[in-house]
């Protein structure tokens, strides 16, 4: 579960552990109060910048903690290391608007 407003250098990052049998990986992107877009998009990439998924017409669900958007991904495009997500709501015109930055570690087991 990735929380908003955690920066690029803070020590505790959210970790993912991807057991060796994973097929698939779950990001569930907290939304902060007001991000009321009836669409959204992300993007995925290494901190070093390469991209390694971007998707778009993703949907807001109700999850434990609130409003939450949920990037399911091939669990082999994740290697050890460090990665931003970047949000975006989709305005009606068909905008996107920058919402924030998720930064998560991910380690293989």
């Amino acid at each position: 579960f990735l929380l908003p407003g955690l920066s690029r250098g803070e020590a505790q990052k959210p970790q993912l552990t991807i057991p060796p049998n994973a097929n698939q990986a779950r990001l569930q992107i907290g939304l902060e109060r007001g991000d009321d877009y009836k669409r959204y998009a992300v993007e995925l990439r290494t901190l070093n910048g390469r991209e390694l998924a971007r998707r778009t017409n993703l949907v807001a669900h109700t999850g434990r903690a609130g409003q939450e958007v949920i990037l399911v991904l091939s669990a082999d495009k994740l290697s050890a290391g460090e990665y931003e997500l970047a949000l975006h709501g989709i305005s009606d015109e068909g905008k996107a608007e920058d919402l924030g930055f998720y930064y998560f570690s991910v380690q293989r087991k």
